[in-house]
């Protein structure tokens, strides 16, 4: 209801508008649930979140086994910041990851399609060193970095770009212990 009485949708689109949107995106986004208090239906966002409240359905990982590659997909003018200071949750709670390359089989989210650049992620280092790391409902892998919401690059495992060409991971990043 709510939805549907905000003035960018008054008037303009239906429940079943809602429940089309929400079937046909094919990163699977969203979700519909009913309100036990209320009865009443409910849409929510799987991630993306910038609440640090938002109810965000996901669960922790913690066999690093259960995903053999996750991938944090960006844009090669990035690179500069993120060698020198690790990846960045920036203004959301989680960073995201995908479990593969856009349009391998299984993989719907976790980055967008035009990135040009790929990182991939030593989960097991990770893990070990204390970093939480989560999968959403639709496959996309969360991790809220540090105190400070970063992954340091020591838990690169490598990286490249759209071509396969391999970029330098800084040597000096693997013997620094600066995450909290």
């Amino acid at each position: 209801d709510d939805v549907l009485r905000h003035h960018s949708f008054a008037n303009k689109y239906t429940i079943d508008d809602i429940h089309q949107c929400v079937t046909i995106d094919g990163k699977k986004r969203f979700g519909l649930k009913i309100d036990e208090a209320t009865g009443k239906e409910m849409i929510r966002a799987h991630q993306g979140h910038s609440l640090e409240e938002a109810d965000v359905q996901m669960r922790e990982i913690v066999n690093p086994d259960e995903f053999s590659t996750i991938i944090h997909g960006t844009y090669t003018k990035y690179w500069p910041s993120i060698k020198d200071k690790g990846l960045s949750r920036m203004n959301r709670t989680h960073i995201h990851f995908a479990p593969g390359l856009p349009k391998e089989s299984g993989v719907i989210s976790g980055m967008r399609g035009s990135a040009n650049l790929y990182i991939y992620i030593d989960l097991e280092k990770a893990l070990k060193d204390d970093f939480k790391f989560f999968v959403s409902n639709n496959n996309v892998i969360l991790c809220p970095g540090d105190v400070n919401g970063f992954l340091p690059v020591r838990y690169f495992r490598s990286v490249e770009n759209r071509r396969g060409e391999k970029f330098p991971i800084p040597i000096d990043s693997f013997t620094t212990n600066d995450s909290a």
